[in-house]
């Protein structure tokens, strides 16, 4: 158990250097990979299934620590999403109750909360077709991302 912690810290690290490069960007619309992260970390993992409210915690201080060293201008993404991170934790049980759903309503509240918050907060525009794009695109990377996740999960519960 002790293990997984670091594998996930890393995996944040790795997420927002992903991130910052836009590497998967598709005609100026990359996918939320850190909300992605956390609806599969949620749906998909034993470990974030079984994980505390502490671990949470402290995998939120990781990412808000990364995000500010990495982003510093784009602080309230990362307040937004640490709070849509939180908000999964408390729904994760009160869901549907079949993973992929969840992970499913997850992406797709997720994304539309950070930009309704994240517009509100900037008195922007709420940008239907943009944001439908995004959406679209994260339940696809989600959807993807969940396959491998929970492929690997049987694969290692197999193992032991």
């Amino acid at each position: 158990m002790f293990y997984k912690f670091p594998v996930a810290c890393a995996l944040i690290a790795f997420i927002l250097f992903l991130e910052g490069t836009r590497m998967f960007q598709i005609s100026g619309i990359a996918p939320n990979l850190v909300l992605i992260f956390f609806a599969v970390f949620f749906t998909a993992t034993a470990f974030g299934e079984r994980a505390g409210f502490w671990v949470l915690l402290l995998l939120l201080c990781v990412f808000m620590t990364l995000y500010r060293l990495l982003f510093g201008f784009w602080i309230e993404s990362a307040v937004i999403l640490s709070l849509l991170a939180l908000g999964m934790y408390a729904f994760r049980r009160k869901l549907v109750g079949t993973p992929f759903l969840d992970l499913l309503v997850f992406i797709i509240a997720g994304t539309l909360l950070f930009y309704g918050v994240r517009d509100a907060l900037h008195a922007a525009p709420f940008l239907f077709g943009v944001v439908g794009m995004e959406m679209l695109y994260n339940v696809l990377a989600g959807v993807l991302v969940w396959l491998v996740a929970t492929q690997l999960r049987n694969y290692y519960a197999g193992r032991s």
